[in-house]
């Protein structure tokens, strides 16, 4: 890649950051504030506040493309806006995962954030947008969902560590299994390995503009995976397994150039 092009992409990168970080600040102060002040119904304003968050990631997503900082093809899974009151998990390969996912579901979905941003004023967003973090109980994210929302885990609980062998802790499939949820498989591959894996400002960019490939799989019913004569734990152990495998061979077939059509 040419000094030039190379220059070109690494500050139309920066923009797209730049943009991002100010839509953040935007929606958690601003858009944030009035709401509260005109809409004192709170399941609206809950509503209206994820629209409104959803307007700016989609926003993001289209800077990214139309710049070249990245692409994604996310046809296979727009479907999931009928979707209703299921556990949705994905694997978690880079920072934009969250991003494109979300922006793919209405507004009736949720998702599990790290226990670290329900600190400070992150905390009064977090919980107008009625999410979850990963310190939460079973019970308390039941509840979270108990008017039909979609849940969104990434069972990994952080980015990808090994691509070769995922390993998931057992949250979502407990949840699954505890409250009879169905559970919604999506993959999620990335053409230019460990490509925003970790440093988000990074500018450093690939030979080649980045896709995402975001896939579907089967939905599985509770029947599918629950077997009554064993317990809740070894239900979701031998769940959280089973999920591990079919993770590790999708993104093998990716990996030998299948899976991306």
């Amino acid at each position: 890649m040419g000094k030039l092009v190379c220059a070109l992409r690494s500050f139309t990168t920066l923009l797209v950051y730049g943009v991002f970080s100010g839509g953040a600040v935007l929606n958690g102060t601003v858009v944030y504030l009035l709401l509260i002040i005109l809409i004192r119904d709170p399941r609206k304003r809950q509503l209206a506040l994820r629209k409104a968050v959803k307007t700016g990631l989609k926003f993001f997503l289209f800077l990214s493309g139309i710049l070249g900082v990245f692409r994604y093809d996310d046809s296979a899974i727009r479907d999931l806006r009928d979707l209703r009151g299921a556990v949705i998990i994905a694997n978690h390969p880079s920072l934009v995962d969250f991003i494109i996912i979300i922006c793919c579901l209405d507004e009736h979905a949720i998702t599990m954030v790290k226990n670290s941003l329900t600190h400070g004023f992150m905390k009064y967003v977090i919980k107008h947008l009625g999410y979850v973090n990963n310190q939460s109980s079973l019970e308390e994210i039941h509840e979270a969902t108990a008017s039909g929302d979609n849940l969104l885990i990434f069972p990994e609980g952080t980015r990808t560590r090994n691509p070769e062998a995922l390993s998931f802790q057992r949250g979502a499939a407990n949840l699954a299994i505890r409250f009879k949820k169905p559970l919604q498989p999506v993959y999620i591959y990335c053409d230019a390995p460990g490509y925003l894996s970790r440093g988000f400002m990074s500018l450093k960019v690939p030979e080649h503009v980045p896709r995402f490939y975001i896939r579907k799989g089967e939905l599985m019913q509770p029947e599918d995976f629950l077997e009554p004569d064993k317990l809740p734990s070894v239900n979701a152990r031998h769940l959280t397994k089973k999920l591990e495998t079919m993770y590790d061979e999708w993104l093998l077939n990716c990996r030998n150039g299948q899976n991306q059509q």
